[in-house]
């Protein structure tokens, strides 16, 4: 680089969340990515979303097994060493990318280590003709596999750079996942990668089984019967076995029961239907994660019996599955933005001086009062010296308020290791309130009932669902649609 091209750069150095539009008339952007230790490889990619920050298709995630967006719009041009490192490259044209294509997300991952062990991070955006239009050093990476550094994207006509700076612990598929892009199954060196799922896909467990026992019975019909016996074992005779297999709940809108079908499938086989009355009721739920990528899954409890009658071998079964309300299915907020782990559930514990903060716990109690939501708990030191240090409750990264001193004495141990990690401590919560007032409450472990995969094992993370739509058959289902054909009946075991 010139000394006139560096002196430009030093200019426009962006901070992180900062943005600069782009100069009018540039056409074209090259985008470098660079890291200090070139010995530890860096695998760059480019994300091509839409609105509502999803891709749109298997070609829209460019990286170094699918080097080229389907036009071409945006490539993948290779890695290079430097005096100072190591430097990845992507080409984007600007003037070719499709209209329904709002950002393009650039970002990294490494298959070993951190990118807090790479040294200088820097986000870079040239122009066709060599000069630097803005440059973004990030500072603050640590135990991130996956790191998305920047955006280009568009604002009312124009084409705009955001510096990010967020990491993912998950890697490049756990990226890849919060941004539409489903991980195959094999999860190989290939990294293949479809936003169409795997026939089955991931589980999304319901949040509102957690505490309540298997509370809702399904009509088991005679049909469903022999799916029900398949999966005790062949010779089970005289006698009664229970069962708890987990349940995938999974709409089948193009079956003979109508719209609103839900099946409650275990092990591959229906065992039953969401009553009639129950299932519109659910459709908003199931549907949501669905279009999301994922299978609604919770527990249950199967209890059978066969025996010898009159008319010759005889069973019965009884099912019930954890259900609990659909306004408590899911969380009201959506996952942390940084990096974090999700601690156990243990019991509930009450967080204090929410009245200081109700402008904004407002905008989290739901219609219904009640909800459950994500939350993450941090360290404060006060100024002053005679306060002790005491667990500070966010919510979307807002203090919401705090735990006793006592209590936060149980928590900070496993909070202050969560973070040497670089991993923010989450759990879920709950809250209840009207226009008035509110209470949250946390609900996790405390640091002496951390196990070991708690404390130093992989983060546990929840992905991020699509946002609600006022008509729940108004969802896209393509994502699992090859899943939602009604299964084909058991046949009786002989």
């Amino acid at each position: 680089m010139s000394n006139r091209e560096s002196e430009a750069v030093s200019l426009l150095k962006l901070s992180k969340g900062q943005n600069l539009p782009l100069p009018a008339g540039v056409a074209g952007i090259d985008v470098v990515i660079g890291w200090a230790r070139s010995e530890i490889e860096v695998d760059a990619s480019a994300l091509l979303l839409g609105a509502d920050g999803k891709v749109g298709a298997d070609g829209d995630f460019v990286f170094y097994n699918q080097p080229e967006s389907p036009n071409g719009a945006v490539r993948f041009l290779g890695v290079r060493a430097t005096e100072h490192g190591a430097q990845a490259r992507i080409a984007v044209d600007l003037s070719t990318i499709p209209a329904p294509v709002q950002t393009v997300a650039l970002a990294g991952s490494v298959a070993t280590g951190s990118f807090g062990q790479l040294g200088e991070l820097t986000f870079r955006v040239d122009d066709r003709a060599g000069h630097s239009l803005a440059l973004y050093a990030a500072g603050d990476a640590a135990s991130e596999s996956a790191f998305l550094f920047g955006e280009i994207y568009r604002r009312d006509g124009r084409w705009k750079i955001r510096a990010v700076g967020q990491g993912w612990a998950s890697g490049l598929a756990g990226l890849a996942t919060d941004f539409g892009v489903d991980i195959d199954d094999d999860g190989d060196a290939d990294m293949g990668l479809s936003t169409a799922a795997a026939s089955v896909g991931s589980s999304y467990r319901l949040w509102s089984q957690a505490r309540r026992w298997c509370d809702y019975e399904l009509a088991v019909d005679n049909e469903h019967l022999p799916a029900i016996r398949s999966l005790l074992p062949q010779d089970f005779l005289d006698g009664s076995a229970e069962l708890n297999p987990d349940v995938e709940l999974v709409p089948e809108p193009d079956g003979t029961r109508g719209p609103w079908a839900i099946s409650v499938r275990a092990r591959g086989r229906t065992i039953g239907y969401i009553g009639a009355e129950e299932a519109p009721q659910w459709a908003d739920v199931v549907r949501r994660i669905v279009a999301s990528g994922f299978v609604p899954t919770t527990a249950s409890r199967i209890w059978a019996r066969e025996y010898d009658g009159w008319d010759g071998v005889e069973f019965s079964a009884y099912v019930h599955i954890a259900l609990g309300e659909p306004s408590e299915a899911l969380p009201v907020n959506e996952p942390p933005t940084v990096p974090y782990t999700m601690l156990p559930r243990s019991a509930f514990v009450q967080v204090t001086k929410e009245d200081e903060h109700f402008d904004v716990l407002l905008d989290f109690v739901p219609a219904a009062g009640y909800g459950l939501l994500f939350a993450t708990l941090h360290e404060n030191v006060p100024e002053s010296g005679r306060a002790k240090p005491h667990v500070e409750v966010r919510i979307d990264d807002q203090r919401v308020g705090q735990l006793t001193p006592q209590m936060s004495l149980r928590f900070l141990p496993m909070i202050r290791h969560l973070h040497q990690q670089g991993l923010v401590a989450a759990c879920r919560g709950d809250i209840k309130g009207s226009a008035v007032a509110a209470k949250v409450r946390i609900d996790a472990v405390k640091a002496n009932e951390a196990t070991s995969d708690v404390l130093s094992g992989p983060p546990v993370t929840i992905p991020p669902l699509r946002s609600v739509l006022p008509d729940p058959l108004s969802y896209d289902l393509t994502p699992l649609r090859s899943l939602l054909t009604p299964l084909p009946p058991i046949r009786p075991v002989t």
